[in-house]
């Protein structure tokens, strides 16, 4: 701004240069000029000061950071054979252990053993029972007493049953065996039952020295027939007939030489453990027969033991019961 002929003039420089048309401007009123200088200033203040609007941005959620904590892993130790010098007792020990540890297995291997061998027993018994159970109700057939044959001693026949029991009195004094046995309608007096007639002779002559009149026969007792039998009581009409030859044969032997035969009471046994195994056996007759004939073994058994002559007459006995029962009707 240059003032000239003592007037103020203002020049205007656009972008720092002045334009060639210069025009002059006269100022009269310095007041008004400088207000409108300073309201271009403050417009122009205004124009450059701009309000910024920046756009909301949504806040994104950061979850918070938690740390993981692992256990260390630790690493296996590896194992490591350490040989230990045994000490002095290490030997005594495994030996008592081995000792013991024996024994153990012995008593239970013992203890099973009984255990399957009494189980066995169980179940065989089991198993003859049903067989038992089977033959009594097969109880329909029918079977018969084989006609027997044997030598009898005879004391004597009677018509009376008084006169002869006062003669069995007479014989049971002197110890000797006797029984009556009705046949044909009259009762015989049988002391001595035998095999054969050549020991019947034998045993004969033995009690006549005893002052007994008596007499040596042959005897045949007939079959007779037995209906609803069980299969076990079949077993025994078979059975019973070729127990009786052993035994009597047996027991006179005993009477006549005062000793019997260890080979023959193997046999006559053989043949008492299968009459045993008969448990199915009801029928009166049979009953007795059965009880005879053990009892005339078991007779047998003590004279071999304890050398009784008594247990000779017992022996004797029970075969004459025998032959009483095997007679009846």
């Amino acid at each position: 701004m240059d003032k000239q002929d003592g007037q103020s003039t203002i020049k205007v420089k656009i972008n720092g240069e002045e334009p060639k048309s210069q025009q002059e401007v006269a100022v009269h009123d310095w007041e008004i000029v400088d207000q409108e200088v300073a309201a271009a200033a403050d417009e122009k203040q205004d124009d450059e000061s701009f309000d910024w609007v920046l756009p909301e941005i949504d806040e994104i959620e950061v979850k918070e950071f938690k740390p993981n904590y692992y256990a260390p892993v630790t690493e296996k130790k590896k194992f490591q054979f350490q040989f230990k010098r045994p000490s002095k007792g290490y030997g005594l020990t495994v030996v008592i252990s081995a000792i013991i540890a024996i024994f153990v297995g012995v008593f239970f291997g013992f203890s099973i053993l009984k255990f399957i061998v009494s189980e066995e027993d169980h179940l065989s018994s089991r198993a003859t029972g049903a067989a038992s159970g089977t033959s009594s109700v097969a109880s329909n057939a029918a079977a018969s007493l084989p006609s027997l044959k044997f030598g009898v001693v005879q004391a004597g026949v009677f018509n009376s049953k008084d006169t002869a029991q006062t003669v069995l009195d007479q014989l049971d004094q002197k110890n000797l065996p006797s029984a009556l046995v009705p046949l044909d309608g009259q009762d015989y007096i049988f002391i001595g039952i035998t095999s054969n007639t050549t020991d019947a002779s034998a045993l004969a002559a033995k009690y006549k020295k005893k002052n007994v009149d008596v007499y040596v026969k042959e005897l045949t007792l007939s079959s007779s027939q037995l209906q609803n039998l069980t299969k076990d009581e079949q077993t025994f009409t078979t059975l019973t007939t070729s127990l009786f030859q052993s035994l009597s044969s047996e027991v006179s032997n005993g009477i006549l030489t005062g000793q019997i035969s260890s080979t023959n009471m193997k046999s006559i046994e053989a043949n008492v453990k299968k009459l045993n195994a008969l448990v199915q056996i009801k029928q009166t007759k049979l009953v007795n027969l059965k009880k005879d004939q053990l009892s005339c073994y078991q007779s047998l058994l003590n004279f071999q033991k304890n050398k009784q002559t008594s247990d000779l007459v017992k022996a004797e006995q029970s075969m004459l019961s025998y032959i009483q029962t095997y007679s009846s009707k």
